[in-house]
């Protein structure tokens, strides 16, 4: 049932049409005890393709004002992604799973566990950007409008 779910999510997701320098539009997520650990209230701010690969940026209100970061191959395999935040106050990050530096936190999922999930505790921050490294080169085309749903959700 769960794969079920998940293969549901994907393919509504993926039937929109989109390119890698546009928004997807914030649309609400009915699902509940999917392998992404979705609730009702949680929003579907942006998705992104890159050559074989899907980024899921998920913000879940009501779970301590997360901001979840989802990657997966198209065939499910788990890839090995770092993700670069800039943020415009403190943040509290775990040791092992990421560094702060100059107000910028580089998160990255070092175990790559059967769903690789980065946290980010966002508490009242404003997020300022979102980058993507792929084996250590930023991804051109990332749009800023990240952080521009994420206010919106007023975290």
């Amino acid at each position: 049932m769960k794969h079920q779910t998940l293969l549901l999510l994907v393919l509504f997701l993926t039937s929109f049409n989109y390119s890698h320098s546009q928004c997807l539009k914030i649309e609400d997520v009915y699902s509940k005890n999917d392998s992404w650990n979705l609730s009702s209230q949680s929003k579907v701010i942006e998705m992104k393709e890159l050559d074989d690969f899907e980024y899921f940026f998920i913000v879940q209100p009501k779970s301590n004002n997360r901001i979840q970061v989802f990657t997966r191959d198209s065939k499910g395999r788990n890839y090995n992604v770092a993700y670069k935040i800039t943020l415009n106050e403190e943040v509290v990050v775990d040791k092992k799973k990421g560094k702060k530096k100059n107000s910028e936190v580089i998160l990255y999922d070092s175990q790559m566990s059967s769903e690789p999930s980065i946290e980010i505790a966002t508490k009242r921050m404003k997020i300022l950007s979102i980058r993507l490294l792929l084996n250590g080169e930023e991804v051109t085309n990332f749009t800023d409008c990240v952080f521009i749903l994420i206010e919106e959700q007023k975290l």
